[in-house]
């Protein structure tokens, strides 16, 4: 699942990769649980993305940071 929101991000499609990388995160929380290194590691992805996505949208509307 990590892999194909992965290759969402790489086409442009970051709203459905973010998505889906956070389903990840809930479903390696309850079956990994929150602190595993895969989780944490997941998470982090998740949270580099949306602050990527934020800048994107920021450059778009001429906000400055």
């Amino acid at each position: 699942m990590a892999n194909l929101a992965s290759t969402w991000k790489s086409l442009g499609c970051l709203k459905e990769a973010l998505h889906l990388m956070r389903r990840c995160v809930e479903f390696q929380q309850q079956i990994l649980g929150p602190d595993h290194p895969r989780t944490v590691s997941t998470f982090s992805k998740v949270r580099r993305w949306e602050v990527a996505s934020r800048r994107s949208h920021d450059e778009t509307t001429g906000i400055p940071e």
